[in-house]
């Protein structure tokens, strides 16, 4: 085997996050043992956790030790980094009789998520409240049923409560400015209008008629529904008018069409009854207030931490279908151990490049090389690596970085990496059908390597991996030949429209070919 590229291996250590290195230096002996006697689950999901942009902290063990991300250590703040190695109930004693229940519950093998939990917090010294949306996820090591670790994403809100709390103030505020409502209603600049008791709008303002494009006629009565979604029509006027007939404020979510690009954004409406000293009615001032953004990005963090919770399953469950692969070979504990390092380091690799884009695609050059690099190939000579820029999906990448790992690995005992003594070309291309469908064709071809292969006596995991694994998950087309003078493989896999030449590199007909041409 080549030895370690000492030089690169400290490049990469500069280039990892904090928490990496002080992952790596901590002494781990009196509470998970040596980080050599991790168990492969354990060690990937430290990896995961560590190579993750989301505040992420692993608890493992029966004391629940604690091993967490840079994001997570923000969370921390002054916790950390004394906070890395403890038991979590050292580490966060004044929330343990919140967290010690809903540790239990995971460990009976209960996922729970959280959205917006209050949790009193010692920062800076005085103890104060934080609400955070969290979810606890059961980890358990493969064939076994009990919960050996207990994996944590967190999303702090605090500032979104914050932010309610002012607004609330500033309607209390307009409750206490009757006298200068006028100036308000024609100076503010969202949408601000006033209806009589009986909720029919008596003065539309000048910020609701340049919002809405309608007139002051045309918005009065209920005509200022008609700017409202129609989708949304119903439930305004029914929150409306139960609120004229209890004299309770307004507060209601939905979709109102802006003049200016006639598209319909989100608005929060918000109405209290300003009242004689009698306690009646005398009129109602109501305020809209633009939160489309606001929504939007909400409904991507809920949609980023759908797709974290799946990619933490997946990817669970293809660390599991391969350490079992791996351990069907028969081979001696060294050697399965070896190899299924090397495989594990494959995935992760992967699912670092992943989370470095916040599309999660992987470019397929970088994937190739990072596994080249892993055992000190680069560029020379001996070594072609050609083709166009390519963004693939996390599944596809897993299925492919993991083919060219097995690829890697056997040039490097057999084939034409094997102290140098061959050649090997790495290309890939696109192709487009006459149907218009796209796939991406790659080729690992291996020439002058001094010995003859011969056909392998048993069907090894990288064999199966290529020609059974890859066409049953990414329906691809594989063909892989051990012929005098080197290895040749070829696989053409399907692409999807999310995948393929970025945007940046989409001119017509760069790196992609018709069918036939």
């Amino acid at each position: 085997m080549s030895k370690p590229n000492v030089a690169l291996e400290s490049d990469r250590a500069r280039a990892s996050g904090m928490m990496q290195r002080l992952v790596a230096r901590h002494d781990w002996s009196p509470t998970l043992g040596p980080r050599e006697s991790w168990s492969p689950v354990l060690s990937m999901t430290a990896e995961m956790v560590l190579g993750h942009g989301f505040p992420m902290i692993l608890l493992w063990g029966p004391r629940l030790i604690q091993i967490y991300n840079d994001g997570y250590a923000e969370v921390l703040g002054p916790k950390h980094p004394a906070g890395l190695g403890q038991p979590t109930e050292q580490c966060w004693p004044e929330v343990w009789h919140i967290n010690g229940p809903i540790y239990e519950r995971v460990r009976a093998g209960e996922t729970v998520t959280y959205e917006d939990k209050l949790y009193p917090l010692a920062r800076d010294g005085t103890l104060r409240d934080a609400w955070f949306t969290l979810t606890y996820s059961p980890i358990r090591e493969p064939g076994d049923a009990e919960v050996a670790g207990v994996l944590v994403t967190v999303f702090e809100t605090t500032k979104v409560h914050v932010a309610e709390q002012e607004r609330a103030a500033m309607e209390l505020d307009l409750r206490e400015a009757e006298a200068r409502s006028r100036t308000l209603v024609e100076g503010i600049s969202q949408a601000v209008w006033e209806a009589d008791p009986q909720g029919q709008v008596e003065a539309a303002s000048a910020s609701w008629r340049a919002y809405t494009g309608q007139s002051g006629r045309s918005a009065s009565g209920e005509g200022w529904m008609d700017a409202v979604h129609p989708d949304d029509r119903a439930k305004v006027r029914s929150a409306w008018f139960d609120a004229m007939a209890s004299q309770r404020g307004v507060d209601a979510d939905f979709r109102l069409r802006h003049a200016d690009t006639r598209d319909y954004r989100w608005t929060n409406l918000r109405a209290v009854p300003l009242r004689y000293a009698d306690g009646a009615v005398k009129k109602w001032v109501a305020m809209n207030i633009d939160i489309h953004d606001e929504r939007v990005l909400k409904e991507q963090q809920e949609e980023l931490l759908a797709q974290l919770q799946h990619r933490v399953r997946n990817i669970l469950s293809v660390v599991r279908s391969v350490f079992a692969r791996t351990v069907d070979t028969g081979r001696s504990l060294d050697d399965i151990a070896d190899h299924f390092r090397g495989r594990l380091d494959s995935l992760a690799r992967t699912q670092v490049g992943v989370t470095r884009t916040a599309a999660g695609m992987l470019d397929l050059e970088n994937l190739i090389r990072d596994e080249l690099l892993s055992v000190g190939e680069s560029d020379g000579p001996r070594l072609v690596i050609d083709g166009p820029e390519i963004e693939l999906s996390p599944k596809t990448a897993e299925g492919l970085g993991l083919a060219v790992h097995e690829l890697t690995t056997n040039s490097l005992k057999y084939g034409a990496l094997r102290a140098h003594c061959g050649d090997l070309a790495i290309k890939w291309r696109l192709e487009r059908s006459a149907l218009g469908a796209r796939s991406l064709e790659f080729t690992w071809e291996e020439f002058r390597v001094p010995t003859v292969p011969v056909q392998p006596d048993h069907l090894g995991f990288g064999t199966e991996l290529i020609e059974q694994a890859l066409p049953y998950q990414l329906k691809a087309t594989t063909e892989l030949e051990f012929r005098g003078g080197g290895v040749r493989c070829k696989i053409s896999v399907p692409l999807s429209d999310e995948e393929g030449i970025p945007a940046s590199g989409r001119a017509r007909g760069r790196g992609e070919r018709e069918h036939g041409r």
